[in-house]
């Protein structure tokens, strides 16, 4: 997203990481006793990962034990008081609001196996909003708004999509294509009866993958008020539930923008609870929680509200992934597999792959953010252009778990590309169409590391943004965008 945010022109704001928290009555929790509780809250963790890892405590009668089961085993032995729990309470619910789903849902084995992939930096906040990032890549694109999928059709030669407008239905659309590549929220893909119909229907090992992992979901309220009355100097604070149950119910303020606005987090399982209570009355419990902190006299009426309801969303039915309980890397993994329509007609060429899938449900080592997304859309545009337009050459891959063999040799990736600097698309035409060369798509799997080797590289180009890659004989030059990728 460092890229991107150059491309698109993001304001970006660091993230101060000081956090008081405030009990229910509206008293500060001393220094001291926020960081003791933290300190038990890692411990607990760590404890956890113990059980799981090194005791193998990962099955319970059998069924796969959760997060939140483990964390109940280790804190049995912990002497708490009521005040210290609501405290750990607290941090359960920060976790909670991290994987957009109760504690109780988590796998415990694999809750966290995208963690070694993090990437380092400060917490930025986009001042000028993230819609930024969607409108600068929708730029120049057709996009047909007011349109709702309803059936994909996928056979060995083609795919058609069936659509209709969404102001009337009775308008419908077709589409015929080459290739399908399906971004639906993991929430839509689980949605029974089915909201969009594929024909034929997808195969068993992709809608178990569907069925096993988890969509979460996590809710916002944005509150607008006429000027600030808190300390503008912190970016974050929270609300200290009084109850295990009540723990996320709006257990976190932010203020990023330097603006009157202030928006409160609804994790866990308030989050599901919240979706059926008015706006009214959710507003009305953050400004009482609000006024605890800071004096009723100091909380005025706020200008303007909203309140978000992922889950009942159609568009996405919830917020973004999890790993549930029975659950594991591996289904990312599988999310991620293109489906090659079969068998194959006697006689007729080897069915290739023709509907793909992206999305952050699809990147196994980074999923839930936006920038796994964006990741797993480059990762299918270089695959179907592999796929229809060819590539340099064909590298090794190892099978995925659960996908048949012949399913998995049609969907081997062919190329990779190296990236250096970070780049505009405007500037790359230009600098494409001028050098006279010939552009064509080959890209990756993000699997692997660089491919082109360095000395294929001249210096020159690199200095004026182009990286022009020798090919074998009988392959025009490709000019190469800029900027680096890694998985």
């Amino acid at each position: 997203m460092a890229v991107v945010s150059k491309q698109v022109n993001m304001e970006l704001a660091k993230i101060k990481q000081k956090c008081p928290l405030y009990e229910a009555n509206g008293q500060a929790v001393p220094k001291e006793k926020d960081e003791m509780v933290e300190q038990e809250f890692n411990r607990l963790l760590e404890a956890t990962s113990y059980l799981s890892h090194q005791l193998d405590f990962n099955v319970l009668n059998n069924k796969p034990v959760s997060l939140g089961q483990a964390l109940e085993v280790v804190i049995h032995d912990v002497y708490l008081s009521s005040r210290d729990r609501q405290i750990l309470d607290w941090h359960f619910a920060n976790l909670e609001f991290a994987n957009a789903t109760p504690l109780s849902t988590l796998s415990l084995k694999h809750w966290d196996q995208d963690d070694d992939f993090e990437f380092t930096g400060s917490h930025l906040t986009v001042r000028n909003g993230y819609s930024c990032v969607p409108v600068a890549l929708a730029e120049g694109l057709d996009i047909k708004l007011n349109t709702a999928v309803r059936q994909v059709r996928y056979t060995a030669s083609g795919c058609e999509v069936i659509a209709v407008n969404t102001r009337s239905t009775s308008q419908t659309f077709i589409y015929k294509c080459d290739a399908v590549l399906c971004t639906l929220p993991l929430g839509v893909l689980k949605q029974q009866p089915p909201a969009v119909q594929f024909v034929p229907p997808l195969p068993e090992w992709k809608t178990s993958a569907v069925q096993r992992m988890g969509f979460g979901n996590l809710n916002k309220v944005v509150l607008c008020f006429d000027r600030v009355f808190w300390d503008p100097s912190v970016n974050l604070f929270g609300h200290v539930g009084s109850t295990t149950a009540s723990r996320g119910e709006l257990f976190l303020f932010w203020n990023l923008y330097k603006a009157p606005i202030l928006l409160a987090l609804v994790a866990g399982e308030a989050a599901g609870i919240m979706e059926n209570i008015s706006d009214d009355v959710i507003v009305g419990r953050c400004l009482a929680i609000l006024k605890g902190i800071f004096g009723s006299s100091a909380v005025p009426q706020p200008k303007e509200t909203v309140v978000s309801r992922w889950r009942a969303d159609p568009w996405a039915r919830g917020s973004y992934s999890y790993v549930a309980a029975g659950s594991s890397g591996n289904d990312y993994d599988l999310m991620a597999q293109p489906i090659t329509p079969g068998p194959a007609i006697p006689g007729a060429p080897q069915p290739i792959p023709r509907l793909f899938f992206a999305g952050e449900h699809t990147i196994r080592n980074y999923p839930a953010t936006v920038h796994g997304a964006l990741l797993s859309g480059l990762r299918e545009a270089g695959r179907i252009a592999d796929q229809f337009l060819g590539a340099m050459y064909t590298l090794p891959r190892q099978p995925t778990p659960g996908v048949p063999a012949q399913q998995a040799a049609s969907i081997e990736p062919k190329a990779l590309v190296m990236y250096w600097e970070p780049f505009t698309p405007m500037k790359r035409d230009r600098a494409s169409e001028k050098s006279k060369q010939t552009r064509i798509h080959c890209s990756c799997s993000f699997d692997l590391a660089m491919s082109c080797p360095m000395e294929a590289v001249r210096k020159s180009d690199i200095q004026t943004g182009l990286a022009s890659v020798t090919l074998p004989t009988g392959l025009a030059s490709v000019t190469l965008p800029t900027g680096l990728f890694l998985r």
